[in-house]
């Protein structure tokens, strides 16, 4: 885990529309984060999407790395957004490249998982950080999933 003194390193800008995004390493290296026993709070999803899309929001919930993103967060400029929310953590999933494995460490091929209270171990990739002309934040992208037990949710009238 970096210490909060410990600076990424910023690399070139790419343009993408109103949108300049800049990638990020440390120590020459990309920077991962590994989110153990986390819960995914509902399906990823888009806002406005049709279905057909790949790339989607993730949301993780009891990830115990708030302080870890927020210290990053820090080495930003201007009016932050942040990704770390009230409960949980919002980043990106790309269905079509994302790597699951099973709690046993096999990888399987179910993109069609019943993802809703899905316990998992979650390898966020710091792509770097993006800037607009009114906000900017960091890029989390989940690159690697295990897939753990689903929390059992009783019911109120058991």
């Amino acid at each position: 885990m970096m210490s909060s003194s410990e600076e990424y390193v910023w690399g070139t800008s790419i343009k993408k529309g109103p949108i300049n995004c800049t990638s990020a390493s440390f120590e020459k290296k990309p920077i991962k984060i590994l989110m153990k026993n986390c819960k995914i709070i509902y399906k990823p999803n888009v806002y406005q999407g049709d279905g057909s899309e790949t790339r989607l929001n993730l949301c993780l919930a009891e990830s115990g790395c708030e302080e870890q993103i927020k210290n990053a967060e820090t080495q930003l400029d201007g009016n932050v957004s942040s990704c770390v929310r009230d409960e949980y953590i919002k980043c990106k999933i790309n269905l079509k490249y994302v790597a699951i494995y099973d709690k046993d460490n096999n990888k399987i091929n179910d993109t069609e998982l019943d993802w809703t209270n899905l316990r998992c171990n979650a390898l966020i990739h710091v792509k770097g950080k993006w800037e607009s002309k009114t906000s900017t934040g960091l890029q989390l992208e989940c690159t690697d999933l295990q897939i753990l037990d689903k929390d059992v949710v009783l019911s109120p009238f058991a």
